[in-house]
Order: C-alpha cells, then structure tokens, then sequence
C-alpha cells in the first residue's frame, strides 16, 4: 500500500494569520483533525485538534465572554503550530 492509497485529496491548509477560532472551525466543519500550515507554497508546520482544544481553555479561563473572544481571536495558528513536520512522497510505502 502507497502513501497516496490512504492520503486525502485536495488538501485542506492553513495560514499562519489564522485565527485559533476559525482554524477550529474549519477542522470542525470538514471533519479534519489536522491541518498543514502553509505560508504561500512553503509547508512552515501542522497544527492539530489537540493543539487548538489545549491552547483555548488556557486563554480563557475565568475571563468574561468578551474578552475571551477577543484574546481568543488575536491568537493565530503560527502561536501553537508544530513547525517541525514530518513529510513523505505520494509514491512512498505506507509502511
């Protein structure tokens, strides 16, 4: 089994500008759980599920609604990416 027998396509990426709170969002909305951050063509790093849910709650606790919507959306993707990825070919063993 090839890379390219399990890989989903078109990939779904991100921005580094964006916000925590629509990166969630689009994860949520296409049923992803990983998101690949692209700055223009260039792959800078990955941002998951568990990254968006484990930076929110630490930004928000016992904060009114406003302001945690406010810090909340000035938090972007670059501040809790993973910037070393792991990156393989489509042709490559699955294994």
């Amino acid at each position: 089994m090839r890379v390219l027998d399990l890989m989903t396509a078109p990939v779904i990426t991100a921005a580094p500008t964006l916000s925590l709170p629509d990166a969630a969002h689009l994860m949520r909305s296409r049923g992803i759980r990983r998101l690949p951050v692209l700055d223009g063509v260039t792959l800078v790093g990955i941002v998951t599920d568990r990254d968006v849910r484990e930076a929110m709650p630490s930004l928000v606790s016992s904060l009114s609604p406003w302001e945690a919507t406010t810090r909340l959306a000035a938090v972007t993707v670059a501040d809790v990416m993973r910037r070393s990825v792991l990156t393989t070919r489509p042709d490559a063993d699955a294994r």
